[in-house]
């Protein structure tokens, strides 16, 4: 990241099937943030954790595609950012040429767009 911060993403599916399907970290600011399968999340920060939980798996997906639908029946503009898009296509982009070349790949989304 521009201020040096490490991001890591790892998608692995050769894992025992018992374990959850998504679990997301995300540390930062002194503090820790996990999700759990989408179902649950828990925050620690300040020697304090909170924690939710939620009766289904929603991504996201049907309301994604939902609101993209009501945006070009009613002449709006996408719910989803162009720059968002196309950063996370060169990106994916990218995964695969490091994979490829076993190396750190840079994304430059300025460099692409105007």
């Amino acid at each position: 990241m521009d201020n040096g911060a490490a991001v890591t993403i790892t998608y692995a599916s050769n894992g025992d099937k018992s374990f959850p399907r998504e679990e997301v970290q995300i540390f930062g600011g002194g503090g820790v943030f996990v999700i759990d399968n989408f179902k649950k999340a828990e925050q620690i920060l300040g020697g304090k954790r909170r924690k939710w939980r939620s009766s289904g798996v929603d991504r996201g997906h049907k309301n994604e595609l939902k609101e993209t639908i009501n945006a070009v029946r009613q002449g709006r503009t996408s719910p989803i950012d162009f720059h968002s898009l196309v950063s996370t296509t060169l990106t994916t982009f990218a995964i695969e040429e490091s994979i490829n070349k076993g190396k750190s790949i840079d994304v430059n989304l300025d460099s692409f767009l105007p």
